[in-house]
């Protein structure tokens, strides 16, 4: 009786184990949840897209690809873009929010606003 009581109870300390290692969730940034998945249109007929893995994809209005990485760190919006190579280079940004408009400001303080899709 003994042994089928430590059986169960060793069956059960795996399983409630097993189960807590696999529940745990990595928090995800507030600024990452809010950009991940993002396709931004600026005025000027640009898009770009944030995807959640990290890409960044798009078009500029003349119809040149945009092809980069994206990542938050410290809080901020910061970005690699490889082509064009008019757009190409690092920096990071604050972003600011205006309903379903994204605000992205640079430290020299010009700025750029899309409007979100998705």
């Amino acid at each position: 009786m003994t042994y089928n009581f430590v059986s169960c109870a060793a069956v059960a300390t795996m399983l409630l184990t097993g189960c807590m290692a696999t529940t745990a969730t990595e928090e995800v940034d507030p600024l990452t949840a809010r950009l991940s998945g993002k396709t931004g249109v600026h005025a000027s007929g640009t898009t770009v897209t944030l995807h959640e893995d990290g890409r960044i994809t798009g078009q500029t209005h003349n119809g040149q690809a945009i092809v980069g990485a994206w990542e938050v760190r410290n809080g901020r919006y910061c970005r690699t873009i490889t082509a064009p190579e008019s757009l190409a280079g690092s920096n990071c940004q604050d972003v600011e929010f205006d309903g379903n408009k994204m605000v992205f400001i640079k430290d020299d303080g010009t700025s750029s606003t899309f409007v979100a899709q998705g």
